[in-house]
């Protein structure tokens, strides 16, 4: 956001250099996804740009100062990290945008002194939770493992019972960027079982 080559090249419209700055700046930081939005809502330079509908969220959530926060892209959880742009006066903002994956997942499983299982699950308007990262599973006496339903979750925390078996469950809401839906961190722990 401070680079003077980036903030030139977004003033004079120079989106080749841009893109090319942008670029450089995912490839050291290891990250997948970022583009440039701007003051007048238009996602510009960057890849895997948001819905007109999104940007909109994202334009007003900046503009509040709410710079942080997980947000639904291409049906996938994403980590943004926004930082504004100003030549001084402000032209918009860089937004990282790394997806919340399995792996991500399994890097917060291993942090963890119990095996727990980590994902991401959303809830949109009207809906229940459902499952959106992370690799759970759940096992019930006598019953392979399958796929968490999250749709029954309430609460912040609680037991899941799945065919005579205690699940265990711990939920965290994320700051959500969008109106359309929540986004919670969710910790599942089943006795007996390891966590992959």
């Amino acid at each position: 956001a401070r680079d003077f080559g980036f903030r030139k090249a977004l003033a004079t419209e120079d989106a080749a250099t841009a893109r090319s700055a942008l670029e450089n700046l995912k490839s050291r930081l290891g990250i997948d996804s970022a583009f440039f939005l701007s003051v007048d809502g238009t996602a510009i330079v960057g890849n895997e740009l948001p819905s007109s509908a999104q940007a909109r969220d994202m334009l007003e959530a900046f503009g509040d100062g709410k710079l942080v926060g997980v947000a639904m892209m291409g049906g996938t959880p994403r980590q943004l990290v926004a930082a504004p742009v100003k030549t001084p006066r402000l032209l918009g903002w860089i937004v990282f945008a790394p997806k919340l994956d399995s792996q991500n997942m399994q890097s917060m499983q291993g942090l963890s002194s119990i095996p727990v299982s980590a994902g991401v699950v959303v809830q949109r308007a009207g809906s229940g939770w459902e499952h959106a990262a992370g690799e759970f599973s759940i096992r019930g006496k006598g019953t392979e493992n399958r796929p968490l339903d999250a749709s029954g979750l309430q609460g912040r925390s609680g037991e899941i019972d799945v065919g005579g078996s205690a699940n265990f469950f711990a939920m965290q809401p994320l700051n959500s960027i969008g109106q359309d839906s929540k986004a919670a961190l969710l910790l599942l722990y089943t006795p007996g079982h390891r966590a992959r």
